[in-house]
């Protein structure tokens, strides 16, 4: 019995969809190992569904060299030209444009970007891509409180190129304020940390919304919901 993910899915299944791969098993952690294969099937059937050519390992493979077929994966060239990586206009346009130039200490893999389902910098645009072109609604919906020292909030922000503050609480006690902080299940662990939730702020300072214990995938759209 899994954890807030579905059952487990079979080799021969993962292996059919081209979707094994050695490095979505976790030692002594199955539940994360059937997640990592579960989220992997899922975009290569999403993939399939929407008629996109399967991609490959590497990437762009060099002619005359063997590529591996990766169902979760569709094909470089293909993806620089359609975009199909990416879910809205506006999330297509602003990974376009972030892309453009290369800021110092910037980290973003180009080729997982754009052709790589299961790349985290995809989602962060598909998850944050409408907000990119309306920055007043973007300060309003987009507000982090992460328990970190300043230096690593600084660091964080380096390395990912968030664009919007981190605020930091290394005591946590904005997190205990807002009721964020206490037990939560991860991985079929419980332990004591930050509960994912989201606030929507109003220009006074009074909270206009809260959603506890929301989905990463959910966020946004109940900002937005919320603010239309």
């Amino acid at each position: 019995m899994l954890t807030g993910v579905e059952a487990p899915v079979t080799r021969e299944e993962l292996e059919a969809a081209q979707c094994w791969d050695s490095s979505d098993v976790v030692p002594r952690r199955p539940v994360m190992t059937a997640f990592r294969q579960l989220m992997r099937l899922h975009h290569a059937r999403w993939r399939e569904a929407h008629g996109h050519p399967i991609g490959t390992q590497p990437f762009n493979p060099r002619p005359g060299v063997d590529a591996r077929l990766v169902g979760s994966r569709i094909p470089l060239p293909y993806a620089r030209e359609t975009g199909a990586t990416f879910l809205t206009a506006s999330a297509l346009d602003a990974a376009r444009k972030r892309t453009e130039t290369v800021e110092p200490e910037q980290s973003i893999d180009h080729q997982g970007l754009w052709a790589d389902l299961l790349a985290s910098e995809a989602l962060a645009f598909n998850l944050f891509g409408d907000l990119a072109g309306d920055l007043a609604r973007a300060d309003r919906a987009v507000h982090a409180w992460v328990p970190d020292a300043p230096g690593a909030q600084k660091k964080f922000d380096a390395k990912f190129s968030l664009g919007f503050p981190l605020l930091s609480d290394p005591g946590h006690a904005v997190a205990d304020a807002y009721g964020v902080w206490g037990e939560k299940v991860l991985f079929g662990r419980t332990i004591v940390g930050i509960i994912r939730s989201s606030f929507l702020i109003g220009e006074d300072g009074k909270i206009l919304a809260a959603w506890y214990r929301v989905p990463a995938g959910r966020t946004v759209e109940r900002a937005l919901e919320a603010l239309a």
